[in-house]
């Protein structure tokens, strides 16, 4: 994808290392180029509650490996760089997040003019959310996805949600990637100076729910970037839908990535490329196949080893108790033995649309790579869950 199809000329740049890892991966996950300004806007957005640094020399360290035009010198950024946006459509984008989404809760200061040309402004008092010469404001029409509320929690729903405000963010910032990048920092201490504590909430409400497609573009900025670019796209997706689960649950983790492993490639590095290029629902009936892989011999050595034990190594099934417990915490119905196929698929499917919200019914949705490896990851983790409580759930022949 080109980095220039809708920028100024003039704005030509020189990538950093980091930067191309981005717009690689961005690339094969599929991303929409406007899509990819909108996420590079609010990954700059967010981090600036979201890293906590030591130092300034930790923060310019920090940011400036995706732009070098962030500077320790003051202005951080060079005056002119990072300007060519539309400030007041991405205000009523994020502001209509924040008041559909926390509804009363969200109470940003309210401004009305004083004097145009000296700049002053006061606070009102009982004023609607269309006040539009500073801080945050809603004119009150819905540009974003109906099914924004307050009651919203599915991971479909806040996948709508967050692709539909980087698409409309993108489509309001006139500059390449690195623009968008240099944006989001402008942007933020702009909104910071008249309202700190409306700022800091959507901040961290944008940059806390990122779906798992995009996640993993605010994930790479901890690493170099030749670590960065190492690893398929599918287990960057699949690594950012597990988000937590390493910490809370290191035995599923393993259990669901090595079952991903074992249908994604033949051999380390070598594709099972007929998976790869299968559709939605045929990678499925693939999955729901798998009987033979989840073996209390497997179990014990996951539970030690995370991986087959060395020659002659004996283990016993530490861990499978306190996994089945933590299962259960989270109130998983595993569905009755499914004497075929169809049923299996049927129940799987019902298990992620009520859960997750997403449909893997429907092989005529035109998915983008990112969207169809995050309905795989949805797959993998259920199957993998129902197997552990009962790994006689699919005994169909």
């Amino acid at each position: 994808m080109n980095d220039i199809d809708d920028t100024n000329p003039l704005e030509f740049y020189d990538k950093t290392p980091l930067m191309e890892v981005w717009i690689r991966d961005a690339d094969q996950f599929g991303i929409p180029y406007r899509v990819q300004k909108g996420l590079m806007f609010i990954t700059a957005l967010g981090m600036r509650v979201s890293y906590q640094a030591k130092s300034l020399e930790d923060w310019i360290g920090f940011t400036n490996k995706m732009s070098e035009k962030i500077r320790m010198k003051s202005p951080h950024i060079a005056e002119g760089e990072g300007l060519d946006y539309d400030s007041k459509n991405i205000t009523e984008l994020l502001t209509e997040l924040a008041k559909r989404f926390f509804g009363d809760e969200f109470t940003p200061r309210r401004y009305a003019p004083a004097n145009l040309y000296a700049g002053q402004t006061f606070q009102i008092e009982g004023q609607p959310y269309n006040i539009q010469d500073g801080g945050w404001y809603w004119e009150g029409k819905s540009k974003l996805p109906d099914c924004l509320c307050e009651e919203m929690w599915k991971m479909a729903d806040w996948d709508e949600v967050m692709t539909s405000l980087c698409d409309q963010i993108g489509e309001n910032i006139q500059m390449n990637l690195e623009g968008a990048y240099l944006a989001g920092f402008l942007y933020f201490e702009k909104q910071h100076r008249m309202d700190k504590e409306a700022t800091q909430q959507i901040t961290q409400l944008v940059s806390g729910i990122l779906p798992p497609k995009f996640m993993w573009f605010r994930h790479l900025m901890n690493f170099d970037p030749k670590t960065a670019g190492q690893g398929n796209p599918m287990q960057k997706v699949l690594d950012c839908f597990l988000v937590g689960i390493p910490e809370e649950a290191p035995l599923l983790y393993r259990l669901v990535t090595f079952l991903s492993d074992q249908l994604h490639y033949d051999a380390p590095g070598q594709k099972n490329q007929p998976i790869w290029d299968s559709s939605l629902l045929h990678f499925a009936c693939v999955v729901l196949s798998q009987r033979n892989w989840f073996t209390s011999d497997a179990v014990s050595h996951f539970s030690d080893y995370g991986a087959a034990p060395p020659d002659g190594a004996k283990s016993d099934c530490q861990g499978i108790r306190e996994l089945i417990k933590y299962i259960n915490e989270q109130e998983w119905v595993t569905p009755d033995h499914c004497k075929s196929l169809e049923v299996a698929f049927a129940a799987v499917a019902w298990q992620i649309e009520n859960r997750y919200g997403y449909s893997i019914s429907d092989d005529s949705e035109n998915l983008t790579n990112a969207d169809a490896w995050t309905r795989r990851a949805c797959i993998l983790y259920v199957s993998t869950l129902n197997t552990i409580i009962d790994p006689e759930w699919n005994c169909f022949e």
